[in-house]
């Protein structure tokens, strides 16, 4: 039922079918089998290796390990049954409520090694593959499958799903079958190493809710039946058929061709004969009234992988220290598979892990033991500062990952791997940065922990004179916050939360509002000078080699940093979304993984951590919070005991940066393989998913004093400046922060106009590289969601004429435009692209400002239309109006704004710009016809303005070098360039090519753009046309009607298209000049 509430809309309306206790030989198989039952479940000395077992020197240690911890005596009564109930309650502790301080803590990783040992014997021997009657009862099974498959194929039932809910004594043996895990035969005898790297283990192949998947293909080219299987949900190649993921029905038919057609259920439940030992498990082929064992494929990759993913997730939630566990898998994992890949390699995009036991040894290395001790403390507060959980890829991200997928798709399906051929984004927009299952998790067991850290000195109870819970915006952090107090308290559904308003956060998105750090770093391409010089490096050529090898593209395919990266991010949220690697991460080695890892870094450093102190410092508005509420409480001014603030990753590493945690040496594009292995800075540590900082105030049992402790990660750890104390007197903490808490104003040192000088004696020596300083200082004038609207705005600015001088940056985002109506002139206008995945719009085009005009006009005349006025006058043309009234009615509409009455075009401009229109390729212009065309136009000559001007430099004065006009001749020479731009354009986007491949790709528009118009009236005798944006988000197929794609509006209103419709709107916006396929990120 569970499953259901998920899987469909209508849940309510589902009906289950529930096979009776003893009449189910489908899923409790192994209890109608009387062979079974007699040679297994009922005979002992079919499990002898597990009774060798309960008599080993493991087991008799693990006994006096227990009774040692229990304090008993060592003549104890204490049984193997005994130890192995401890080690149940143990892992039911774990598993339905998340602690580890009661039978859990009588343990350590020996002894779980040693009982979960015990119990896979007994698994083994039971319903793996010990004996062959364990696996071969569940042919029953798989021939009713396969019966499901046949009958959809001829067309004999409707069914499109068979969804079936039972045990591990199902699973186990059904993927035994097929196949899957290893089977060599488990021993008494063997040593912990063997223990260790054994291959057989039935907490990778049965955990709670394991599951199998039988996915049935239709092939688009040959009709053919193909079929899948999913193991854990990865999707793994069926032994037998050549290492294939998707192997043709027929095939399928042959491999299992003994047990779907030649075992007899009925007959081999009642053939008892008692077990002679073990079997051989050797593929062969015997008479037919033999059984052959399927083939068999260790599936290392397809199962481990997983295995090793839920070993981390468990660690982190049990508080046991396991240096050995890990350790072993991972060797089993690179015995296996050795492309396996460390799922903590993706910078930011890493998933939160367990850093307590690979940090404790080191930080209780450096603590003082002559200090004050926790058992002479009590907690009185705590505050936390978290980022928030796993999440979807935001939509800037996923639409580099889906143009990337296109082009490959599109123009080497040929050479690709197989699984990419028919692969689909598993996400679209509509779930676009939004907190994923698993990132509720981290967060629910992250709260669990935190309460079961402070216990009951931090009330259980919500009350709202007690708590605050504080998040931004983002949708993500407030359902971080949920998460968390979902099993932090014991009243969640009565917690509060306030939601700080987008552009109104100074505590936890501090960086939105500080303007001195925007100007000097996040909108300065120059200040991530290293990550570009990094792009071009070595290491990063060769890891585009390696993709480019691994997808068998040709030398001459154009691969660029920005599709590696965009691959690698793909890759991060196949495993933190997901848990899969067998898609995009197949393509990735360590080595490239490291790489990219490392660019993420060179990205964050300069932008969020030491790379600028700007960066950082600014995190002290923040931190005079924290400590005011510390304050308070010490004057009973407050009686909040839970401060918790849920925000980002540009909010956990600049506050850690500040407090003096993390490496501060410079990171260098030039660095080698072992220096970037080496380095002390790497996000992946500092902020991954559901990163934390704990501020916890207590006080003395006997000084009555108050002490500070700062935890990182769940990591308690001395706070820098306080000589390694993990307690740090209150009043020596705020000495150590005194500049930051007294010193510095957030307003003052954001403010752009005021040089600032901000030094801190108190916290720890370290480089910092100060940011470039620009050559010109622009003043922000406004900022746009599309580069369109933003050069509309760059020429509606003013009555006086711009052209380009010169590409800004050394990304390439920007560009500078100087004024041509005077000379001299040092005005200049800016625009530069930003983009932040955080932000609710990903990428935005400032516009800025420097300068005054000169004085001594020039009197030339524009050449065109202005771009400020174009568009619309566009509208009006295409809307079927002649020249003369169009003119009329912009003269009439403007006719109070001198500016834009200033650049109205004249009859013979509206003429020739009618004419462009009306030969464009697309379609012939008919006055009044165009009903689909009658949208918002942006300027396509504009967009493409470089392509018509000499390349020109400015000097560092601001004067232009150059002064020689744009190689524009005359009116006719515009039009004629005008309309070899649509020509071009009309190739690209021409109709029938559109609609050949959206129905071969039917992803293809997804995250391309249309416009719709709407009027508003805006004077009394007047309506103006006003245009929205409308996204498209995905689409619908069925068997019975055409495909039809979903388009999602800027007014939240949903519009179902179909082919011909969607292609027509397309083609529309772009013949008005939008950018419809949008921008990809520039490295």
């Amino acid at each position: 039922m569970l499953f259901a509430s998920a899987f469909f809309s209508n849940p309510d309306a589902v009906e289950f079918i529930e096979y009776p206790d003893g009449n189910d030989s489908l899923l409790r198989f192994f209890d109608e089998c009387d062979r079974y039952n007699a040679e297994i479940v009922d005979n002992n000395s079919a499990l002898v290796e597990f009774n060798e077992f309960q008599k080993s020197t493991k087991k008799n240690e693990s006994i006096s390990f227990l009774k040692s911890q229990l304090n008993l005596p060592i003549d104890a009564d204490l049984s193997a049954a005994d130890a192995a109930s401890v080690f149940s309650a143990c892992a039911f502790d774990v598993m339905l409520y998340n602690v580890t301080t009661q039978w859990c803590s009588l343990v350590n990783p020996t002894f779980l090694n040693h009982l979960e040992y015990s119990d896979e014997l007994e698994t083994f021997y039971e319903q793996g593959p010990g004996y062959k009657i364990n696996y071969e009862m569940s042919a029953v099974l798989l021939q009713d499958i396969y019966a499901n498959m046949k009958s959809f194929i001829e067309g004999n039932t409707t069914i499109v799903a068979n969804l079936r809910f039972a045990h591990a004594e199902t699973t186990l043996p059904l993927m035994t079958l097929l196949g899957y895990g290893v089977r060599e035969k488990l021993l008494a005898s063997w040593s912990d190493a063997q223990i260790h790297s054994r291959g057989f283990r039935s907490s990778s192949l049965a955990p709670t809710a394991s599951n199998i998947d039988f996915r049935l293909y239709r092939s688009k080219m040959n009709q053919k039946y193909y079929v899948s299987v999913w193991i854990q949900e990865i999707e793994a190649p069926l032994p037998g058929c050549d290492g294939a993921l998707y192997c043709e029905i027929s095939k399928v038919e042959d491999i299992w061709s003994y047990y779907i057609n030649n075992y007899n259920f009925q007959t081999e439940l009642q053939n008892v004969k008692m077990a002679k030992g073990f079997e051989s498990f050797d593929i062969e082929n015997p008479p037919v009234a033999s059984s052959p064992a399927l083939p068999v494929k260790a599936i290392g990759r397809y199962i481990v992988v997983t295995f090793l993913v839920s070993v981390i997730l468990l660690i982190a939630t049990s508080g046991i220290k396991d240096d050995n566990g890990i350790v072993a898998e991972s060797d089993i994992l690179n015995a296996a598979d050795s492309s396996f890949i460390n799922p903590l390699s993706f910078g930011t995009m890493t998933m939160y892990w367990d850093q307590r036991s690979a940090s404790m040894s080191l930080i209780q290395s450096n603590v003082r033991v002559t200090g004050i001790q926790a058992s002479e403390l009590e907690l009185v507060q705590i505050q936390q500062v978290s980022r928030h959980g796993s999440r979807y890829p935001t939509d800037n991200t996923m639409r580099e990952i889906a143009e990337l997928l296109y082009r490959l798709q599109a123009n080497y399906s040929s050479v690709l791997p197989e699984w990419m051929n028919e692969y689909r984004l598993p996400y679209n927009m509509s779930v676009a940065g939004v907190l994923s299952s698993t990132g509720f998790d981290e967060l629910a067991s992250f709260g669990k922990r935190t309460r079961d850290s402070v216990g009951v000195a931090i009330p259980a109870k919500y009350n709202e004179k007690q708590f605050i819970l504080a998040h931004t915006f983002k949708e993500r952090t407030g359902d971080s916050a949920k998460a968390f107090a979902s099993t932090f308290f014991n009243n969640p559904s009565e917690v509060k939360y306030i939601e700080y308003p987008q552009g109104k956060d100074p505590l936890i998105r501090f960086y939105d509002i500080c303007d001195r750090y925007l100007s000097e770093v996040k909108h300065n391409p120059n200040a991530s000078a290293e990550l570009k010089a990094y792009g071009s490096s070595s290491q990063m050529n060769a890891s585009i080699a390696h993709l480019k090898s691994e997808l068998n593209l040709p030398d001459s395919m154009v691969f660029s940093v920005t599709d590696a990266r965009a691959a690698f991010a793909a890759c991060a949220f196949d495993i933190m979304v997901y848990g899969i690697t067998s898609h995009w991460c197949s393509l990735m080695d360590q080595t490239f993984l490291d790489r990219l890892d490392y660019a993420e870094d060179l990205e964050a450093f300069y932008e969020q951590g030491a790379g600028y102190k700007i960066n950082y410092e600014m995190a002290a508005v923040l931190l005079q919070d924290i400590f005011a509420f510390m304050k308070k409480f010490v004057a009973g001014e407050t009686t909040v005991a839970g401060n918790l603030r849920f925000g980002h990753a540009e909010t956990t590493i600049p506050l850690m940066t500040l407090l003096g945690y993390g490496d501060r040496t410079k990171l260098l594009a030039s660095w080698t393989d072992d220096q970037i292995g080496s380095r002390g800075f790497r996000t992946s540590i500092l902020s991954p998913t559901a990163s934390n900082i704990d501020f916890r105030l207590y006080r003395g049992k006997k000084d009555k004093k108050y002490y500070v402790s700062v935890w990182i990660q769940e990591v308690e750890a001395p706070l820098p400046g306080c000589d390694g104390e993990m307690y740090c007197e209150l009043s020596k903490v705020e000495n150590l922060w005194s500049h930051y808490l007294n010193g510095y104003d957030f307003k003052t040192e954001c403010a752009i106009s005021k040089k600032k000088k901000s030094k801190n004696p108190h916290l720890l020596d370290h480089y910092v590289m100060a940011p470039r300083k620009l050559s010109l200082a622009y003043t922000p004038v406004s900022t746009h969601t599309s580069l369109e609207d933003a050069l509309v705005a760059l020429h509606a600015l003013d009555s006086f004429d711009h052209v380009t001088a010169y590409n800004y940056g050394a990304f390439g985002t920007g560009r500078v435009y100087r004024c041509i109506s005077h000379k001299p002139c040092g005005r200049r206008l800016r625009i530069i692209q930003t983009m932040n995945d955080e932000d609710e719009i990903p990428v935005t085009f400032q516009l800025s400002e420097h300068g005054e005009h000169g004085t001594e006009l020039t009197n030339r005349k524009r050449v065109g239309i202005d771009v400020a006025i174009k568009p619309e006058a566009d509208s009006l043309l295409v809307s079927g109006m002649d020249p003369e009234k169009c003119r009329a009615a912009l003269q009439t509409k403007y006719a109070d704004q001198p500016e834009m009455l200033a650049k109205i075009p004249g009859e013979g401009q509206l003429r020739n710009r009618r004419l462009t229109l009306k030969k464009h390729n697309w379609q012939t212009f008919e006055p009044g016809a165009h009903t689909a065309t009658d949208t918002a136009s942006t300027d396509v000559s504009a967009r493409r303005s470089t392509r018509k001007r000499c390349k020109r430099s400015e000097s560092l004065d601001g004067n232009p070098k150059d002064d020689g006009e744009p190689v524009i001749k005359d009116e006719r020479h515009a039009v004629v360039i005008d309309l070899e731009l649509n020509l071009e354009e009309g190739r690209r986007f021409g109709k029938r090519n559109l609609m050949e491949e959206f129905t071969a790709l039917p992803g293809r528009p997804v995250f391309w753009s249309i416009l719709k118009k709407t009027t508003v009236k805006s004077k009394p005798d007047g309506v103006v046309t006003e245009w929205i944006t409308g996204q498209v988000v995905g689409w619908r197929t069925s068997e019975n009607k055409p495909t039809e794609w979903v388009v999602r509006f800027t007014d939240g209103k949903k519009t179902n298209f179909k082919l011909e419709e969607l292609v027509d709107e397309i083609r529309s916006a772009v013949l008005l000049g939008l950018n419809v396929t949008g921008k990809a990120r520039a490295f």
